[in-house]
């Protein structure tokens, strides 16, 4: 074995497996690892919604983890870490936890996810719309493709 992944969710939530519903604090399974951690000299990896590269930082300041999953933010960005190290925070695109339990394709805030993307052309005509339920009827045009 090379290393603990040491995660935590509710298969009630998602038939694909395990995961963490949306409305659970960032950064809420981190004791877990850190529990695992000590009593381990194997690479333990941390997760728990955790989204914001600061709070990862600290965790593995702290000792809580040796490695930090960020799946989701990872979707969102996947330029994330390279972003944070070069100092740049303000310009990555933050996961807004939108789509539990399945934060896949499409991401909300990252089009470039989108498997066989549908292309993005201007209007012909420019109106004023109000989206409701974007994130769903985006999935159900790809389902309808299909």
């Amino acid at each position: 074995m090379d290393a603990f992944d040491v995660s935590q969710g509710s298969v009630t939530h998602s038939i694909q497996g395990i995961v963490i519903p949306m409305y659970y604090p960032r950064g809420c399974y981190i004791d877990n690892a850190a529990a695992i951690k000590k009593v381990t000299s194997l690479p333990v990896i941390g997760v728990g919604r955790i989204l914001d590269p600061d709070m990862a930082e600290r965790f593995l300041q702290q000792g809580k983890a040796d490695i930090i999953y960020m799946g989701s933010q990872l979707v969102a960005d996947p330029e994330t870490l390279k972003k944070y190290l070069e100092g740049r925070q303000d310009e990555i695109r933050k996961c807004i936890g939108c789509r539990p339990p399945t934060c896949t394709f499409p991401c909300t805030v990252n089009y470039d996810t989108v498997l066989g993307r549908i292309p993005l052309t201007p209007a012909e005509k420019q109106k004023k719309v109000l989206v409701i339920g974007a994130v769903l009827a985006v999935w159900r045009r790809q389902e309808l493709r299909r």
